[in-house]
């Protein structure tokens, strides 16, 4: 039945990437079930609607990103069709391909850095704001989010840069254990009567997967982007 299944997949052009994200889509909509169900027994009304509240701001990040992660995707692939891996795991090949790619990861890790820290201090202040007069105690998890959310945004560019590195199907299995592993984690939390720390936990779950995929896992490839981020060659020049 798996060679079968194997075939099957085969036909459809269902490669390893491909394999990973549908995985990763199927899991989340199997998962909301019980989520849902976990949130209506375990969370008070008041904290449900802080639940959703938190969601939405939270997603005021998306103003930090624009849209550049494609861009850097498309960016970096243009490079790499003149770039390789080495043995060690880092980045060789042509010079001035390397020198554009290493600017582009300066110039875009120092956003998001900016941005992440823009995002903290306004969706701190926006959050507060809007739930300064609620009788429940969320000040604690609402701080607590936003902080591991803002740590988690700088990495938006570098496993952007891992994509257009032809790391697709390593991101998207990135994002499958970080699916999964994000939706035990509100689980237990909410199982174990933490309330809306849940979400804080399930951010910091999927910021340590960032964190080993850029910092331990590719930690060569961007310690040789850094070693050649200064080179005179802008990154959008392509003579």
């Amino acid at each position: 039945m798996l060679n079968r299944l194997r075939s099957l997949l085969q036909r459809l052009e269902v490669n390893r990437a491909v394999g990973y994200l549908l995985l990763s889509r199927a899991w989340q909509f199997i998962s909301g079930i019980g989520t849902v169900g976990l949130l209506s027994e375990y969370l008070s009304p008041q904290q449900l609607d802080l639940y959703q509240l938190f969601l939405s701001l939270i997603g005021m990040q998306m103003f930090v990103e624009l849209g550049l992660p494609t861009i850097i995707v498309l960016l970096t692939s243009h490079e790499w069709a003149r770039l390789r891996f080495s043995e060690g795991g880092q980045i060789e090949g042509d010079s001035e391909a390397l020198v554009r790619l290493a600017n582009l990861s300066r110039v875009m890790g120092r956003w998001f850095q900016i941005g992440a820290i823009a995002f903290f201090v306004i969706v701190t202040a926006r959050g507060y704001a809007k739930m300064q007069h609620a009788t429940v105690e969320w000040l604690a998890p609402w701080i607590s989010l936003v902080a591991v959310s803002a740590l988690a945004i700088p990495f938006v560019a570098r496993t952007a840069i891992l994509e257009g590195c032809q790391q697709v199907a390593t991101i998207n299995r990135l994002r499958l254990g970080q699916a999964v592993t994000g939706t035990l984690a509100v689980w237990i939390i909410l199982l174990s009567g933490g309330g809306l720390f849940a979400l804080v936990a399930s951010a910091a779950v999927r910021c340590s997967w960032d964190f080993y995929i850029v910092q331990v896992r590719y930690r060569e490839l961007f310690r040789s982007l850094r070693s050649h981020a200064y080179g005179e060659t802008h990154i959008l020049s392509h003579e």
